[in-house]
């Protein structure tokens, strides 16, 4: 008489995919698992069952962007008492159509090289020799003092230009623009005079 033995499988609860495992997650201990372990139940190898975590790429903000800075104006004026203005870009008498006095703003409106092109107020088109203009940086007007004795007012942000007038010691003026170390100005001497022109940012603040 013969008897056959057949091997005994123990199982514990919880349905199989279709890989004949699944995923350990009641009583897991029991059955000498650990909990969360993938494993199979047809005799296969027992590997956890791995997670992956999805990446995402962690966009910055970009730093907020700094206003820019606005461009220096530059203002070109009559750097001589009485400039002559041509009908053409020479410089002869027979050309001569007008003058402009000293301070006068002279934007170029041309092209050339040597010469500022001048439109007239009243539509008549004129060119003035650059050798007679300078400029200065248009700036928030301030009220400087003056903090020498006499200050002497020059034509051009330079000692070597004409001497415009001077005022004295604790006098007010209002600065207009700056050219390096020079503030543009205009002032009321004592006489009652309007005085125009560069004063040294050494003597007055």
């Amino acid at each position: 008489m013969l008897f056959s033995v057949l091997p005994v499988s123990w199982a514990h609860p919880g349905r199989t995919d279709a890989n004949g495992g699944h995923t350990c997650r009641t009583n897991c201990e029991k059955w000498g698992l650990r909990y969360g372990e993938y494993h199979y139940h047809n005799g296969g190898s027992s590997t956890p069952k791995s997670t992956s975590t999805p990446q995402t790429n962690k966009q910055t903000d970009p730093s907020p962007q700094q206003p820019a800075k606005p461009a220096p104006v530059i203002v070109p004026i009559i750097a001589v008492d009485k400039a002559t203005v041509y009908i053409q870009p020479v410089q002869h008498e027979d050309y001569v159509i007008g003058q402009l006095d000293y301070g006068v703003i002279a934007q170029d409106q041309g092209s050339i090289e040597g010469w500022v092109t001048y439109h007239f107020v009243d539509g008549r088109i004129g060119y003035i020799p650059k050798t007679v203009m300078t400029t200065y940086e248009a700036i928030t007007p301030k009220t400087i003092t003056i903090q020498v004795e006499k200050a002497y007012v020059f034509s051009t942000p330079s000692t070597t230009g004409n001497a415009n007038g001077s005022l004295a010691k604790q006098a007010t003026v209002q600065a207009l623009g700056k050219n390096g170390d020079w503030f543009y100005i205009s002032a009321t001497n004592a006489e009652g005079q309007t005085i125009k022109g560069f004063v040294s940012s050494t003597v007055a603040w």
